[in-house]
């Protein structure tokens, strides 16, 4: 007798709690994965076409003048090629990722006036450069630099772009 009662209790309470039709939206996070599905997006440029370089900024005394316009940028040396085999230039880069960032990185470029592309690092040299700046520990003075090559194959204009979970700009300079 006590369990006829019951069940029609448990139906009753159940049709008192409050609905609402709200769903909780989980955070989402970005991952390397992720921002390899974005498309890249360079514009072109017919050959003898003025390069319209970046310009640089001083972001933090300890680094010279980078372009970018944040979290991340780039000093690209383009004075610094050296050759790397088979007519690469490799051009001293350093990538610096503001403080307030955390999350994953993807670069990747090619040239703008002809139909080379920007490799990464020295050989083997890779059309991507994927980095993660989550680093525990880290405060508000810590910008993490990291060097490395940017190869590219002639003389030109180049563009990169740069992709995080919070940005997607370009970056373009001149190879000579």
């Amino acid at each position: 007798m006590h369990v006829i009662f019951l069940v029609p209790l448990l139906f009753f309470l159940a049709s008192c709690t409050p609905q609402t039709n709200a769903t909780p939206t989980p955070t989402a996070t970005v991952t390397l994965q992720m921002l390899q599905q974005r498309p890249l997006h360079l514009p072109s440029l017919a050959s003898g076409t003025s390069c319209p370089v970046t310009p640089s900024q001083r972001v933090d005394p300890r680094f010279g003048a980078a372009q970018g316009k944040g979290p991340l940028y780039m000093i690209i040396d383009p004075a610094t090629g050296t050759t790397g085999g088979q007519d690469e230039h490799l051009l001293k880069t350093l990538v610096l990722v503001a403080p307030s960032y955390q999350g994953p990185i993807l670069l990747r470029g090619q040239q703008l006036d002809g139909h080379h592309e920007v490799r990464f690092g020295q050989e083997p040299a890779s059309s991507k450069l994927a980095l993660a700046s989550t680093i525990k520990g880290r405060d508000d003075s810590n910008w993490l630099n990291y060097a490395t090559y940017t190869q590219v194959r002639a003389p030109g204009c180049y563009g990169i772009q740069l992709d995080g979970a919070s940005f997607h700009y370009q970056i373009i300079f001149k190879a000579v």
